[in-house]
């Protein structure tokens, strides 16, 4: 019986350590190479959860495959001078973090480079 479950147990494991192989391998095909990813958080007036949002932009970075850049671009969409502070203090102490306005997006997306 415990010759049985040993069979079992490793045969799970087994399954499981190819399993994760083949994830590796795919992730390495699949995922881009150099291209640079934006994230867009469009922040208007008076939004209190302006940090937050900010915040999980970041998060979301890190979990991005690639080896190109990854920016974040915070949006001005008229916002206040609290949301502007926050979202400046965000873009002064980590990197790749950019304000701008719409006028400003568009010539971002033209040269689709910083």
């Amino acid at each position: 019986m415990m010759n049985f479950l040993s069979c079992i147990l490793i045969s799970f494991l087994c399954a499981f350590g190819f399993i994760c192989f083949i994830y590796c391998i795919a992730e390495t095909f699949f995922c881009p190479r150099a291209a640079d990813t934006f994230l867009l958080v469009p922040l208007t007036g008076a939004q209190e959860d302006a940090e937050m949002l900010i915040k999980q932009a970041k998060q979301q970075r890190k979990h991005m495959c690639g080896n190109g850049k990854h920016y974040i671009i915070i949006l001005d969409n008229g916002m206040d001078e609290m949301a502007r502070a926050i979202a400046e203090k965000e873009a002064e102490i980590s990197e790749n973090i950019y304000i701008c306005r719409a006028d400003e997006l568009k010539k971002i997306a033209q040269y689709s480079k910083i």
